[in-house]
């Protein structure tokens, strides 16, 4: 919706990582693409731990692509940006979550302003929960939390909370877990909302690279 909807782009070429997360995450955007009325978009491989792009970004020319989306590990997406930077290539680049990271950032540099990706967390930097969570992690493991971190955090704080609630009885904890249903949960990565099958289906975030940080917007719903 971002890409095609809100900034009308034409011709988008998918950059995918060639391992099962960057397969399944090109054929998701290009089914999505085709449903919001786009023809297939041209996807190109990245060979893992690759270094040499000139034949993709050779690609992206002849396709005269006015957008990139990269769905891939970060050190790979990263490696190619600064590839397409350096040859001159300034294509707008989108990416998925696991390009929200510290990684991507350091490895990337300056190529990196102006990447938008999706971003699953949303935590509310102000918010001390956020803060203290990230203070315990790194001193634990001696890294910023990502999203399976935080998520997983989330996770068992709901699982505690219903058997602080309910007991030790698997029944009755999982009562309890229902009572989340069309309600919001402040969790420390972001604020989450139920359905009735207790899926979280609140609001998507994006977030650009701007002065060399993730600065986050909510995504307007399609």
């Amino acid at each position: 919706d971002y890409v095609f909807n809100q900034l009308k782009l034409r011709r988008v070429v998918v950059l995918c990582g060639d391992d099962g997360y960057g397969n399944d995450g090109a054929q998701s955007f290009v089914e999505a693409a085709w449903l919001v009325g786009h023809e297939q978009s041209l996807v190109l491989r990245l060979k893992q731990d690759a270094n040499e792009f000139a034949g993709q970004l050779q690609q992206i020319r002849d396709a005269a692509a006015d957008g990139v989306v990269i769905w891939s590990n970060p050190s790979e997406a990263a490696s190619v940006i600064k590839a397409m930077r350096a040859s001159g290539m300034n294509q707008q680049v989108y990416g998925s979550d696991r390009l929200a990271s510290p990684q991507f950032l350091e490895i990337a540099g300056r190529a990196a302003e102006g990447v938008v990706v999706t971003s699953i967390l949303s935590p509310a930097e102000s918010d001390p929960r956020w803060r203290q969570f990230q203070s315990a992690y790194r001193r634990a493991f001696d890294e910023a939390p990502n999203s399976y971190a935080c998520h997983a955090y989330d996770g068992m704080r709901m699982v505690l909370e219903a058997i602080k609630k309910a007991g030790t009885d698997r029944a009755q904890v999982m009562n309890a877990l229902r009572d989340y249903e069309s309600k919001d949960y402040q969790g420390v990565s972001a604020r989450f909302h139920f359905d009735h099958t207790l899926n979280n289906v609140a609001p998507l975030a994006l977030a650009r690279v701007e002065g060399g940080r993730f600065v986050q917007w909510t995504a307007p719903q399609p």
